[in-house]
């Protein structure tokens, strides 16, 4: 299942909003550095879903805030 991800980094605490069935907005505290923002995002939907962060995958946006995820 591939999903789309709004990211807003920078908020005061980490959020997952379903916005419909594969479209998510994620809001975490931490800033696009180093790939920082992108890890926290990967966690915040694992914890979010329930699964192991290992079965979601960043298609693109590695550098964007609309970022697409395949989950395995």
């Amino acid at each position: 299942m591939k999903i789309q991800v709004s990211v807003k980094t920078g908020a005061k605490k980490t959020e997952v909003i379903i916005l419909d069935a594969k479209h998510f907005a994620v809001h975490v505290p931490q800033i696009p550095e180093k790939g920082k923002a992108n890890e926290a995002v990967l966690k915040a939907l694992s914890d979010h879903l329930g699964i192991s962060p290992s079965r979601i995958i960043l298609l693109r946006g590695q550098r964007s805030r609309s970022k697409f995820f395949e989950i395995t």
